[in-house]
């Protein structure tokens, strides 16, 4: 049969069967499998191209919520806004070439295939530098000055712009809040400040990503984690003089719009919620008690957030116990009562906030007596599953725990050798433990796997680290693969990650995939640096290296990374800062 008589009868078969048929059939597809036959069937293409459910369904399978897809897709919206005239409304995006522009953006990171983006910012003629790069947002490269000590920002698709740096203005802040103002943290909705200058009770601010002012939060916080438009953290309240009321948590929203949420619930632990059974040895349970890691819980994070609800989960252990908790927080209409919950602080008869505990759970031999853990740490692998952490004295882990809070309640315990599992893995229903002493660099959620170091007494001779990918369900061993020697290991968009390695003199930044586990390539031309943080790179843009060239502009300088000339005849030097752009120029 030829291709002409291919495509006849396939063009013939696909109007036999109704388009929502079609649209089913496509849902159980990935989204380069759907691109595939649209690009190579006309009648595919007239069924399939602009189905925009179906498109945007396939773009959340294909690309998960993780933080770095998150970013990507807020510079994708920034991109197809810029030029219009729709203000702070939200565009409309074609999912389908927006599954096209991140699966090309990735591309273009493996090839090496970018636009440099740059802009002069004024420099002192003796300094190293005056100015210190803080991290990308979607529409800013943020900056710190050397010489105030204050942030600024540049727009983040600038080519060679000479505008001067706007300076980051704190809504009601004093002269002296102002003066010792810096960029706290980066997220997925805002900027967040504070100030150097005040020894207690330090407020925060969140900006943002858009720009513009910026909106004075709680006094007091610590950023324990942020999700969105809301962060979680720490508050010191502060007395008369050395009178300091024990730490609380508060849930902000960084929009202004609901007022702080005081989460009463995760500030003493209570064992009757667990509800452990009572045949345990009452001996035992008295030794439980008193090994607790803490009387409130030491750790609480986000799984998921929303306009008007967010659902946390806490954790604390004791000698042999792992504890969990799931909360509610909803906010305005949607706050309702039922089961334990709390109410929150209400204005002029209206509720503001309402918490409740959705369950508990425990895992009554989590790390076993023979091991000693006194410090958890977590966080949320997905909507659903959690991953903790636990280690002794020492700076390595000796447990992994994984376990599925949503599903997973009441009393459990992780059995050794159930359906043939690896040695030191104990698994249960909707969880596993695993004993290896190993440390964890990264999440691959869209794979569904943690990437881990093992760490035995020696590394394998010039091999590198032993690295494994469990998978998120039962622990098992996915892929393993020797590790390059580095530094530190940066996710950026998919698979791929950023290594900065260092021997010696010579400092290298690879671009590693981190499921096949092969070296792509070297950064050449860009941050050379022995630690890779935020602040150098993100899913779209990394920052150049810095270089300190002559003061002069000759053609040949031209296209080098950064350097110093006159702005004018005779007027101040100026450095030309450079960043990498990967997200492909035409995206619509």
């Amino acid at each position: 049969m030829t291709n002409q008589q291919c495509s006849v009868e396939r063009a013939t078969v696909v109007p036999q069967l109704p388009q929502e048929l079609w649209l089913l059939l496509a849902s159980y597809a990935d989204a380069r499998a759907i691109l595939c036959l649209c690009a190579t069937d006309r009648a595919f293409w007239r069924t399939l191209a602009n189905a925009q459910r179906l498109w945007r369904q396939l773009y959340y399978a294909t690309f998960s919520g993780y933080a770095t897809e998150v970013f990507w897709l807020a510079v994708y919206r920034a991109r197809l806004a810029k030029g219009t005239e729709i203000g702070d409304q939200p565009v409309d995006i074609n999912w389908r070439r927006a599954v096209v522009a991140r699966r090309q953006t990735e591309m273009n990171w493996r090839l090496g295939r970018s636009t440099v983006r740059s802009c002069f910012v004024p420099e002192s003629q003796g300094a190293e530098s005056d100015w210190v790069t803080s991290g990308f947002t979607p529409y800013e490269l943020l900056l710190r000055s050397c010489n105030s000590d204050m942030p600024y920002t540049v727009p983040v698709t600038a080519v060679d712009t000479r505008e001067a740096p706007l300076l980051i203005q704190l809504d009601d802040a004093s002269d002296e809040e102002q003066s010792g103002a810096y960029i706290y943290t980066v997220g997925d909705h805002c900027v967040l400040l504070s100030t150097r200058q005040l020894q207690s009770g330090t407020p925060l601010w969140a900006r943002r990503l858009t720009g513009g002012s910026t909106q004075r939060l709680a006094q007091g916080g610590s950023v324990i984690d942020r999700r969105g438009r809301w962060a979680l953290v720490y508050q010191s309240v502060y007395g008369g003089p050395g009178d300091r009321i024990p730490l609380h948590r508060l849930l902000l929203d960084m929009n202004g719009q609901y007022p702080p949420c005081r989460l009463k619930m995760l500030e003493t632990f209570d064992f009757e919620e667990y509800r452990i059974d009572s045949t345990v040895d009452v001996e035992n349970e008295q030794i439980e008690r008193q090994t607790l890691l803490g009387q409130s819980y030491p750790n609480a994070y986000f799984l998921a957030a929303h306009d008007d609800r967010v659902v946390l989960f806490a954790i604390n252990g004791s000698k042999t116990r792992l504890y969990w908790k799931v909360l509610e927080v909803t906010f305005g209409s949607n706050s309702s009562a039922g089961g334990s919950t709390e109410t929150g602080e209400r204005t002029d008869g209206l509720v503001h906030s309402h918490v409740r505990t959705v369950h508990t759970g425990c895992c009554l031999n989590a790390w076993g007596a023979n091991l000693l853990v006194n410090h958890l740490r977590a966080c949320a692998l997905d909507g659903s599953y959690i991953y903790a952490r636990g280690r002794d004295n020492c700076s390595l882990p000796v447990i992994n725990f994984v376990v599925n809070v949503r599903h997973t309640s009441g009393a459990v315990r992780a059995l050794e050798g159930v359906g043939g599992a690896r040695e030191n893995l104990r698994i249960f229903r909707h969880g596993w433990v695993d004993c290896t002493t190993q440390r964890f660099i990264m999440r691959l959620t869209h794979r569904r796997v943690l990437v881990v170091t093992l760490h035995h007494n020696e590394r394998q001779r010039g091999d590198g680290w032993p690295v494994r990918l469990l998978h998120f369900d039962d622990g098992s061993v996915v892929a393993s693969y020797s590790l390059p020697d580095n530094d530190t290991a940066k996710h950026v968009l998919g698979d791929l990650a950023l290594l900065a390695t260092h021997n010696g003199g010579d400092s290298r930044l690879l671009l590693f995939d981190m499921f096949a586990g092969v070296t792509v390539r070297v950064i050449h031309g860009a941050v050379n640096r022995r630690y890779v943080n935020s602040s150098l790179v993100s899913p779209v843009y990394i920052f150049a290296e810095w270089k300190k060239g002559a003061a002069q502009h000759t053609n040949k300088k031209r296209h080098s990374i950064s350097w110093l000339l006159p702005f004018g005849d005779k007027g101040p030097l100026v450095r030309r800062l450079c960043w990498l752009d990967f997200m492909p120029s035409t995206i619509n």
